[in-house]
This record gives C-alpha cells, structure tokens and sequence, in this order.
C-alpha cells in the first residue's frame, strides 16, 4: 500500500519543513558548512543559493551562488564547501559537479528533495562523512505544488544559517500590486541585496511561462548601461523591494516615461524576514501573471534539448 500524499499550502509546507528541522543532525549540517561556501545550483534553485549566499556571507564567512557551468572555472579559496542544491539530484549538471568537488577535494554536501535521488546514492558510496538534506521526508504526507517549489529550501536556509522563526507568516500574504494587462515585449525586475532573490525567482517564472524575455538588474546598473536599450512603452517594470527603498523606487517610478508600466513587490518587514517574505509575495505575483495569459508552463523542444546537452568532461 502506498502512501498518497496531498499537495500543501505554503504555510502547511512551511509549518512541516521548520518543525522538522531540528535537532544534533542540523547542528551538524551547520559545523559542516562552516567557512568558504560555495552554493552551486541551476535554474528555479537559484534564487536559494543566492539567498543563502547572502545569509551565509552575514555568518562572516565568504559565499558565492553559481552555476555549475561557472563553479567549474573559478578558482576559489582553498577549503572551500561545496554544497549542491538540486530538486531531483539526477541531472548531469548536478551529477559532474559533485564528481569535479571530489577531484578538488572540497568537502561537498547536498540538499534535494527526492528520497531516491541518484546523488544521495553516489554520496553514500563516495562522501559517507558528508551531509546531506532530503527535503520529502521533511514533509512526510504533504506534496510539494510548482508553486511552493522554493520553500523547504528556503525555510532550511533560514534554520542552518541561524534565522529564528516562526516562518509561516512570511507566506501568508496578499496579492501585490497587479500587472497592467497588456501584451510586453520585456520584462525588467529591479532588485538588489536581499530583495534579489524574490527578483530572481519572478525572473525565472516569468521565462518559464514564455510570457518574454527578462532582465533583473538593481536599478544604478540599468541607468549606466542598459536603459536606452528598451521601449518603455512595451516593456513592464517591476520592482522588489524592502522598506528602505520604496522612497528611492518612489522617485525612480516617477521619472520613468509617461505611459509606463512599473509596479511594486514590497513588504513591511526588514531583513531577512524581509527576504522570505519578498518571495512569498512573488510567487503570489506568478500567479496572477499566469492567470492573466492562461498560461500552460510547457517547455519548448529546443529548450529541452539544451536543458539535456551534456558537456563533455574534457571542458571541465
């Protein structure tokens, strides 16, 4: 008999995650990650590894989010960790990475969400003294929907590098401030710092959905070198960000052409909270846009024969 698992809301997969990430095995995933890390992810994790970067940098020791592409051809410090985000732990990407970390010699460790994921297989037989996090036993009868993808590993994020909760409330929110329904020819999502991460996962939604290209860019560096590039007028512009911002977003809002489409991601909270709860409010702004163009999340062919392009070793 098989045990059926129903889909959770953020705060019910939030509530499972938190209260489950406790004890002598989270304090040892703790010690493990402490020092140099790098994060190494690609895709719809991205916006975790950044946000753990952010949150591990504020421990005191150095950080980078990369993809494993990237992780390959930086020279980073030595005893440096690695720690491998991945949803399925199969993918090749995933796999030649954790293969490069033990050539390094880098202590590298992983979180993912299946239990049968094939990386957790290869760490037992080639990092047995390594740690690694599987998210679905976490949450035992909830399943994980599309949309509360980023969660558990946001909410693990929080617990290893220190962040107290409760976290639920972070993802009770309401819809932000609603898109102009009208046909954009590019998005362009302005954040920075900790906001950067509820950017990044709008960005990478709104490519999924095939809804346009996107840039995401804290708003300094678009007004150096990128701002006459675009057609205001077929372009919306959206801006994540904390309390301390709204007065400068206010000001740049205002000296944007007549006719443009800007909107706000914001939150009341500061800091980390402020983080978590940017990106609750940004899945929620997912939604909206996906219910607006009636969007089926399909990915075209020749998307998904890159996505399976391997690279060869010999380029590592």
């Amino acid at each position: 008999m098989t045990n059926k698992k129903s889909p959770g809301s953020p705060i019910a997969i939030c509530q499972a995650v938190e209260s489950n990430l406790v004890g002598w095995r989270m304090h040892r995933f703790r010690q493990a990650l402490g020092g140099p890390l790098a994060i190494v992810t690609a895709g719809t994790l991205r916006p975790v590894a950044d946000l753990w970067a952010r949150l591990h940098e504020r421990s005191g020791h150095p950080a980078w989010a990369l993809s494993p592409y990237t992780y390959r051809r930086r020279c980073l410090p030595p005893n440096t960790r690695t720690l491998l985000l991945s949803r399925g732990g199969r993918h090749h990407d995933i796999i030649k990475t954790f293969r490069h970390a033990l050539k390094l010699d880098s202590p590298v460790h992983a979180v993912v969400q299946s239990v049968d994921a094939p990386l957790i297989s290869m760490m037992r037989e080639y990092a047995p003294d390594n740690e690694a996090i599987v998210l679905e036993r976490r949450l035992k009868t909830l399943s994980v929907p599309p949309i509360c993808r980023l969660i558990p590993y946001t909410v693990l994020a929080a617990v290893v590098n220190g962040q107290s909760g409760p976290f639920a409330p972070y993802y009770s929110v309401r819809l932000p401030q609603q898109v102009e329904h009208r046909d954009y020819s590019n998005y362009v999502i302005f954040a920075a710092g900790l906001a950067r991460p509820a950017g990044l996962d709008l960005s990478i939604c709104i490519s999924e959905m095939g809804l346009g290209p996107t840039r995401i860019i804290d708003p300094r560096e678009f007004s150096h070198a990128y701002a006459n590039g675009y057609k205001p007028l077929e372009t919306c512009f959206i801006f994540c960000c904390l309390p301390s911002d709204l007065d400068y977003v206010s000001e740049y809002r205002n000296m944007l052409p007549e006719g443009t489409s800007s909107v706000v991601i914001s939150t009341t909270r500061t800091g980390v909270p402020g983080a978590m709860s940017l990106m609750a409010r940004s899945s929620r702004m997912i939604q909206h846009l996906k219910s607006l163009k009636d969007v089926q999340m399909q990915t075209s062919k020749w998307a998904s024969d890159l996505y399976y392009l391997s690279i060869s070793d010999d380029s590592f």
